[in-house]
């Protein structure tokens, strides 16, 4: 949830060139607003546990779809589902409540280059230990999908040879 964060607090505070000034109250608007967001993304988690990692998103409103390095991930706003398609496997869970109600997790943002399609930032929240580099590229603004279905992963039309955990 800490990456679906910053992706989403990334793209969306800073798509649109007066958010870069503006206060977190706009970008959660921005969030329950009508369009989709979209972006191709890096980060470095930093910490007892470093991490590298990138792909692709499409957020609107509560709901979300990754492509990060294979894995995707589905989220409709209440079911989570993560998808390895090379090892046939779906871990099926809950969602963990919507990226606006978890905004407050970072104390910190800092903005260190932003051109209007790209964005640089840093991410922080002491308490918890958590130091995020984010890197945002080809950030889009655009009309949401008519229906839900980016967001969803139809787990009915797997074979027999994959493997689905449903933890919910």
């Amino acid at each position: 949830m800490k990456r679906i964060l910053a992706i989403a607090v990334s793209a969306l505070a800073f798509a649109n060139p007066s958010m870069a000034q503006n206060s977190i109250n706009d970008v959660i608007a921005l969030l329950k607003g009508d369009n989709a967001i979209s972006c191709n993304y890096s980060y470095a988690l930093k910490g007892d546990f470093p991490l590298k990692s990138s792909g692709t998103a499409l957020l609107h409103k509560h709901k979300y779809y990754l492509n990060e390095n294979g894995i995707e991930t589905y989220c409709d706003g209440s079911t989570v589902w993560t998808v390895d398609r090379k090892a046939k496997e779906v871990l099926v869970s809950k969602s963990e409540g919507s990226i606006v109600s978890r905004l407050e997790d970072f104390e910190d943002i800092t903005i260190s280059r932003y051109t209007g399609k790209t964005l640089s930032c840093t991410l922080k929240n002491e308490a918890h230990g958590i130091n995020i580099d984010f890197n945002a590229e080809n950030i889009s603004i655009s009309r949401a999908p008519e229906d839900s279905s980016a967001f969803i992963f139809d787990t009915s039309k797997l074979g027999s040879d994959w493997i689905i955990t449903d933890l919910r």
